[in-house]
């Protein structure tokens, strides 16, 4: 509800949120249609990603992760 609430460019994300999954997250992301198009990066140390998704806007990145990759991952999100 609250990335609704405003215009964001493209959101970062880590998968184990301390209050809930952040794959989760993303399946309400993509269910609002406010938030469908959102870009994201996720970002995680998770030894294995559960990508069921091939949506081109979701680009996923293994902590620790540098300032240039995060820069390439946000290019490829706001791009695709």
């Amino acid at each position: 509800e609250k990335l609704a609430d405003h215009r964001y460019d493209a959101i970062t994300l880590d998968l184990h949120l301390p209050d809930g999954s952040g794959a989760q997250l993303i399946e309400e992301i993509r269910r609002n249609p406010l938030t469908r198009h959102l870009p994201i990066v996720v970002i995680s140390a998770a030894s294995h990603f559960d990508q069921k998704t091939r949506d081109p806007r979701v680009v996923w990145l293994h902590k620790p992760i540098s300032t240039a990759q995060l820069l390439v991952a946000l290019g490829k999100a706001l791009n695709d």
